[in-house]
């Protein structure tokens, strides 16, 4: 048997649908719009969507080093950013500039000047963006530096600290600024590319049953294949979605912990994709009821919770 969506459930591009036995399950039996099975009695399968929102990305100024003054500083002196983060995020590249095309390993230093991380790349002559790719925590002080003298353009004037990825980042010196003359400085990486991190949300379960009816004869009734509520829990207001291979009346009612109707309605011949949209009382209590398609002899209940 194919267990199908049902139609009104919307499935945004980038989504996931995922497959389950019971509500609780962590490890889906399948993925997809559809799920393909033999089942030899009906059976409530149970599907979340799982939606991926990659991180947003951020390039920090300042973008390029074409503000105020600069040029390539003496082998002598090492200069490098200091920087706070504030939430965890990931310092992908960065521009430099240089004369001397060659390997240089950049590194992310802590405060104290430990090595946390480092990479080396191949920069070539003139203005590149190199990849860098450091997964950075929540801190203060960092220092982006390299392990030698990179031999990259500097500014040493038009600075102004702080440069800030709202939220995320801030780079507030150099090593070698010096405030009590009004000195500072800007030291090689340009266009810091901060990307925050990547999402995935998950949604609630919500159940699908599929429907295994005997038949006899050619006038019996078929069953719904699909049958699902949702939104479910909901504030009262909720759909009922039907597959149905075969035209036919139904009966929907629904009813409170103490079997009371509280909902009741009749469909004429249904058939296909069947959607009905149900909108409680608002003075009915929040709690669990059961939603019931009957249909001649057999009926079909689905757990309906209601939060208010």
């Amino acid at each position: 048997m194919q267990v199908l969506l049902p139609r009104g459930v919307q499935i945004p591009e980038s989504t996931i649908i995922k497959w389950y036995d019971t509500p609780d399950a962590t490890e889906p039996i399948a993925e997809g719009s559809t799920y393909t099975t033999e089942v030899a009695e009906s059976k409530t399968y149970y599907v979340r969507n799982e939606m991926f929102y990659p991180g947003e990305v951020n390039f920090n100024e300042p973008h390029d080093d074409t503000f105020g003054l600069g040029g390539y500083n003496s082998l002598s002196n090492n200069g490098y950013e200091i920087f706070d983060v504030f939430k965890t995020c990931e310092l992908v590249s960065v521009k430099v500039r240089t004369q001397e095309e060659g390997e240089r390993t950049i590194q992310v230093r802590s405060a104290d000047g430990t090595v946390l991380q480092e990479r080396t790349v191949l920069v070539p002559v003139g203005e590149s963006r190199v990849q860098l790719n450091f997964m950075l925590e929540p801190g203060t002080g960092y220092q982006l530096i390299a392990a030698q003298h990179p031999r990259f353009y500097r500014n040493n004037s038009g600075v102004t600290y702080p440069y800030s990825v709202d939220g995320y980042l801030s780079i507030t010196a150099s090593n070698y600024d010096a405030p009590d003359q009004g000195n500072y400085y800007y030291y090689y990486y340009y266009d810091w590319e901060v990307k925050q991190p990547d999402r995935t949300c998950i949604s609630e379960a919500v159940p699908v049953t599929a429907f295994v009816a005997e038949c006899v004869g050619t006038n019996d009734v078929v069953l719904p294949t699909t049958f699902t509520v949702s939104p479910n829990p909901s504030n009262g207001s909720f759909s009922l979605y039907l597959q149905l291979p075969k035209m036919q009346n139904l009966n929907l009612r629904l009813t409170d912990a103490a079997g009371s109707v509280v909902y009741a309605k009749q469909l004429l011949n249904a058939v296909g994709n069947v959607t009905e949209n149900i909108k409680l009382a608002t003075q009915l209590p929040a709690g669990m009821y059961m939603l019931q398609v009957v249909t001649n002899d057999k009926t079909y209940t689905q757990k309906v919770v209601v939060n208010k």
